[in-house]
């Protein structure tokens, strides 16, 4: 199909993906050479990968779904064994776009091409998150101590004036 779309129908926006053996299949820049092929095949490694990522974009809000028919093959798309696949009766076309497509924005030729890391801002902004949520430092004062060099003398409620006590030394 997909040399059919660039050969054929002269469709110039294909991927370009390079086998790797056990390190599965890479994203390339669109060069003809050994190992290389027009299209992702999906594997079981990559569907793995992609539902993942698109697990992970969706529950991260990186990935908006506003379309009443993919929200409906969601809801149809179900575990099976190791795998993920449309229930019984129903089809996972939509659902199987968007997990190429996380698969695709994990690749490191897409974060080249679109200077977007969306793993890497999902860690910073999880990063951020976990700062703002922990408990801040405690400061104790005992009012003694002065780092600016200033009279650590107040006035209470009562209009009194406070100051500390100094000692000379042989006193």
């Amino acid at each position: 199909m997909a040399d059919n779309l660039q050969f054929e129908l002269e469709y110039d926006n294909m991927m370009m993906v390079t086998q790797r053996g056990r390190s599965g299949q890479v994203l390339g820049g669109g060069f003809s050479g050994r190992g290389n092929q027009l299209g992702l095949r999906m594997t079981k490694g990559t569907k793995k990968i992609g539902t993942s990522n698109m697990k992970s974009l969706i529950e991260g809000d990186k990935l908006l779904i506003n379309d009443f028919d993919v929200i409906a093959e969601l809801s149809t798309f179900i575990s099976k064994g190791k795998s993920f696949e449309a229930e019984a009766g129903a089809t996972d076309d939509l659902v199987m776009c968007l997990v190429i497509f996380s698969w695709l924005a994990n690749q490191r030729y897409f974060k080249e091409l679109t200077d977007v890391d969306v793993r890497g801002q999902m860690f910073a902004d999880q990063k951020n998150a976990l700062e703002a949520d922990m408990a801040p430092f405690g400061f104790i004062d005992n009012g003694l101590d002065d780092p600016e060099g200033r009279n650590n003398s107040f006035f209470d409620d009562a209009g009194e004036l406070w100051q500390p006590v100094t000692y000379r030394k042989g006193e």
